[in-house]
């Protein structure tokens, strides 16, 4: 993990950088219908409507995986429970065909008993 997060900070790191070095500027902000200006660096603007987008972006990308994870999970929970239930319902037909055919054989032996005692009176 910490890895990966070396390999994707690191090089986004670089690139602000590299971008607030070349847009030193500075840029007149008005805060229409305030009276207020501001005097600010091309790259505070710009990297504070990334960051500003991220701090929208981020919680509801946040709520939109923890219910998506949490679906999943019950999904998960639903699927196991019915597996469970499929593994039960096949034994008690594995059980309820095994009775069926102890009950064949036993008519199959009653029918050969009575056919040989028919047979021999």
């Amino acid at each position: 993990m910490k890895l990966v997060t070396i390999v994707v900070v690191l090089p986004v790191a670089i690139v602000a950088a590299a971008f607030a070095i070349a847009n030193r500027a500075a840029v007149t902000v008005s805060l229409d219908p305030l009276p207020y200006m501001l005097e600010l660096p091309l790259y505070y603007v710009l990297l504070g409507g990334v960051l500003l987008g991220l701090l929208i972006a981020g919680p509801a990308f946040w709520l939109s995986a923890f219910r998506a994870k949490l679906t999943a999970k019950r999904r998960q929970a639903a699927i196991e429970r019915l597996e469970t239930e499929v593994t039960r319902l096949r034994e008690e037909q594995a059980r309820r065909e095994a009775a069926a055919k102890a009950v064949r054989a036993a008519e199959q032996s009653e029918t050969l008993q009575l056919t040989a005692r028919s047979g021999a009176a």
